[in-house]
């Protein structure tokens, strides 16, 4: 498989920009905005009741949080937006960890090791999106004989400017959707499950004000940055702070430095639900805003608004452990004892 002298492993919304951007943001962007995604309220709820009754039952035991509850909460949540069977949640999740961690010796899929070691795990990632193609062009044929009210229905049969969108553009809005939608909010509410262990004052205060939680979310999602970079190319000649930057230049934007920005936040080390405001930029910002960002808030709201009013105590029983990654990157394992009433 060639990747056509591109820098991408896939074609995805990240990485176009100008029209053919906002055209094909608009084919989905009814789903993620607020209005839209209070329809999946009480879904999102029962899933989270769910999760929290699945944390019950292992009252006072260690668990990796990360692994056995955090991937699954909002995997249900965008695989049933996105028209994937329930049956099929485990093979997504599962390339979902070998796309992200394929620099992550526990993720990352052995392949005919030729050349150095960036060339294998360029091998492994283009193996892993062989088989999110396969998945998807089986998905698409699918809906195309039996339409849904999903995405993949609306993805399956997409037409910009009266021509149907191109199959690599078409896979590549699947796999942002599919795992960027899920991994993200996986590892900030791992982060959030950590704060709560590590930061013993925060539980009473989020129980004594529940309209905190809000903030709460917001801080995780700053202080866990799970998208460590983006690289992105300069339109126009520039000078930042005395650098000059030409048209064309490639630039590195690093998200957690940015969210730890000494200029922007105070004291950007400590964990602070009381920043008012809080301007992170997890989601990114301007035209390559996230599209789920509303969903993901919502998502991690719900089930800490769920899993509060609950939980008497949470404590680490061993370090929290990080995907090895510098690009998509969060917890992997944390081992933590939760107490339920």
């Amino acid at each position: 498989m060639s990747t056509t002298g591109s820098p991408n492993i896939v074609r995805s919304l990240v990485h176009i920009d100008g029209e053919e951007h906002k055209s094909l943001r608009a084919l989905t962007q009814s789903w993620f905005m607020p209005n839209s995604i209070l329809k999946l309220e009480d879904r999102i709820r029962s899933l989270a009741r769910a999760m929290v009754a699945k944390l019950q039952q292992h009252n006072g035991k260690v668990i990796d949080f990360s692994g056995a509850f955090a991937s699954q909460y909002p995997l249900h949540v965008i695989m049933d937006i996105l028209g994937v069977p329930q049956e099929d949640f485990p093979r997504i999740l599962a390339l979902t960890y070998e796309m992200f961690g394929s620099e992550d010796e526990e993720y990352t899929r052995d392949t005919v090791r030729q050349g150095d070691a960036s060339s294998a795990t360029g091998n492994a990632l283009l193996s892993v999106v062989d088989d999110f193609r396969e998945y998807f062009e089986s998905l698409n044929e699918a809906r195309r004989k039996d339409p849904r009210n999903d995405v993949a229905t609306l993805l399956a049969n997409a037409v910009i400017n009266g021509q149907p969108i191109d199959d690599v553009t078409r896979l590549g809005y699947y796999v942002i959707i599919a795992a960027a939608g899920h991994h993200t909010v996986s590892s900030s509410t791992s982060v959030a499950m950590w704060a709560l262990c590590r930061f013993m004052e925060l539980l009473p205060q989020l129980q004594a004000n529940r309209s905190l939680i809000p903030h709460f979310i917001d801080e995780c999602l700053r202080f866990a940055s799970p998208v460590h970079h983006f690289m992105r190319t300069a339109t126009a000649d520039t000078n930042i702070r005395g650098r000059k930057i030409r048209k064309g230049d490639w630039l590195m934007l690093c998200y957690g430095s940015a969210n730890r920005d000494e200029e922007v936040f105070p004291s950007p080390f400590t964990f602070n639900i009381d920043r008012r405001p809080n301007p992170h930029i997890a989601f990114g910002v301007g035209g390559h805003v996230c599209l789920g960002r509303h969903l993901a808030h919502m998502e991690m709201r719900i089930l800490f608004d769920e899993l509060i009013p609950r939980l008497q105590r949470a404590e680490l029983v061993g370090e929290i452990e990080y995907m090895e990654s510098n690009f998509v990157c969060g917890p992997k394992h944390l081992p933590v004892r939760c107490m339920l009433q």
